[in-house]
Formats: C-alpha cells, sequence, structure tokens
C-alpha cells in the first residue's frame, strides 16, 4: 500500500500534492514508464486530487494550510477516499465531505 510523504513548509496540501503529482509525472515518463512504485503514487495522488474537498480539510486543520512542520502523509485506503495522516495520526476526512 503506497504511502506519499507531503511538506508542507511552504505550500497547501492541494498545491503541494500538485507539485508532487507534476514531479513525479515527469519522472515517470523520463523512465519511460517502467516504474511501478511511483505510477501507484501517481495513481494515489491523482485519486486525492479529484476526491478531497481542500478548502474544507485546510479549514479544519491548520497544518494542512501550510507553513508547517507536521508530518502529513497520504495513504491508499484500496477502494476508498484516500487516507490522511498528521504526524501518524488519521484525520477524519469524511467530516469536511468530499467535493
Amino acid at each position: 500500500m503506497p504511502e506519499i510523504e507531503l511538506d508542507l513548509r511552504k505550500y497547501c496540501i492541494e498545491t503541494a500534492a500538485k507539485r508532487l503529482y507534476n514531479r513525479l509525472l515527469s519522472e515517470y515518463f523520463r523512465n519511460k514508464g517502467e516504474d511501478a512504485e511511483t505510477e501507484e503514487k501517481l495513481l494515489l495522488l491523482q485519486k486525492a486530487l479529484r476526491q478531497f474537498d481542500f478548502p474544507a480539510l485546510r479549514t479544519a486543520r491548520r497544518e494542512l494550510a501550510g507553513k508547517s512542520s507536521a508530518r502529513i502523509t497520504l495513504t491508499d485506503n484500496r477502494g476508498s477516499m484516500p487516507g490522511i495522516c498528521i504526524d501518524g495520526s488519521p484525520v477524519d476526512i469524511l467530516s469536511t465531505g468530499p467535493n
């Protein structure tokens, strides 16, 4: 199950996820699509970018708004919405509602 750490020291969760997605996509095509781990991470990021209500997440959890040194990770919950952990603790994403 892929897990992705996002750096939110400079950007909010949405911008950090988009920037990482674009960087991984470039790497993936540079390597001619031969990296299964990168492919899994791209799929997880794509799912998060489509399903998360980013304004609600940033409002609900200050750490997700950026300028945070908290350890933020995305996790793949196979078949459902991706998960978010802040410093190892899961965030209740469903209470913020999907996009």
